[in-house]
């Protein structure tokens, strides 16, 4: 048997001892309490800064195939940050939508204010693996460039090197950079942020699961980036089920929704669930008594904690 170099009672100090996902809709969050499972999706990523070039050209994005968490200790998920949005957008905007970006710079604003979360030892038994984020002016990351041009442009890159540079592409993202965010107003305004503060860990499915369903890793050709969100809506489908990042409810640790109406909608949602779902039909009603009282409110997380 397989010794662990863990100790499960050993919890975590600076940061935090379960992994938050957070998703923008309360669909989102019933779809993954019934089908007991997180979808992972083909997620874009900007490598730009890593001057990267294939023989199509320079690679400016990719599609990584994941599920992603952050690792921030609750008191701290509706805290503001700094992001500064780029000056000539920002001209553009209504007092209103200047009033959004002032007011509205927290992690839920940007990810949005439902979640599921697991403890990170659970985490850690299920696949997850924190992102590693590359200070672009280090040695490490001008060495890293270096290798990925010299073996992207090698004629006789084995399929294990192929496979090596993926899951490392996979895992690498920039201390800070751009991303997009829409406002409630729909307009859509680039910002600079850094993302190292997220402290982002990724569930990206096994390999061998992928390579039965003739599915990449990570997606590089443009053409088929392009198609990633008929593909993404395609891994809902129960024949993908061996790729999704699977649960069951006693694994989850907080269920989070926006305020005290929400919760009685997932309460209502929970007490409907079919008791096939659960592990022991002699004490259903307690299981989904233990599941509804897992139930945070973010109104009552910004007053209280």
């Amino acid at each position: 048997m397989k010794t662990s170099l863990y100790n499960e009672n050993c919890g975590y100090v600076q940061s935090a001892n379960a992994l938050f996902h957070f998703m923008g809709q309360a669909k989102f969050l019933t779809d993954a309490i019934d089908r007991k499972g997180l979808v992972p999706r083909y997620c874009e990523e900007n490598i730009s800064y890593l001057d990267v070039n294939n023989s199509n050209g320079k690679v400016d994005k990719i599609c990584v195939l994941q599920k992603c968490f952050c690792d921030i200790p609750l008191h701290k998920i509706t805290e503001k940050f700094q992001c500064k949005i780029i000056e000539d957008e920002y001209k553009e905007l209504s007092e209103i939508e200047k009033e959004e970006i002032q007011n509205y710079n927290t992690h839920t604003a940007f990810y949005g204010e439902y979640a599921i979360t697991f403890s990170k030892q659970w985490c850690e038994r299920h696949n997850l693996q924190p992102v590693h984020y590359l200070n672009i002016d280090s040695d490490f990351t001008h060495e890293f460039t270096a290798f990925l041009k010299y073996a992207l442009n090698s004629k006789d890159l084995s399929d294990e090197l192929y496979e090596d540079i993926l899951i490392r592409m996979s895992f690498v993202k920039p201390l800070k950079g751009e991303m997009v965010r829409q406002l409630k107003t729909g307009k859509k305004v680039h910002f600079t942020k850094i993302f190292h503060d997220e402290q982002e860990w990724r569930y990206v499915p096994y390999i061998q699961e992928l390579h039965k369903m003739n599915l990449e890793r990570v997606i590089v050709k443009s053409n088929i980036a392009e198609l990633k969100n008929r593909i993404n809506c395609n891994l809902e489908n129960l024949r993908y089920k061996n790729i999704w990042l699977k649960f069951e409810y006693e694994d989850i640790k907080y269920l989070i929704v926006p305020n005290a109406a929400e919760r009685i909608e997932l309460i209502n949602h929970i007490i409907q669930l079919p008791k096939e779902g659960f592990s022991d039909n002699s004490s259903i009603e307690m299981q989904k008594s233990i599941l509804v009282s897992k139930i945070l409110a973010l109104d009552e997380i910004r007053g209280d904690w």
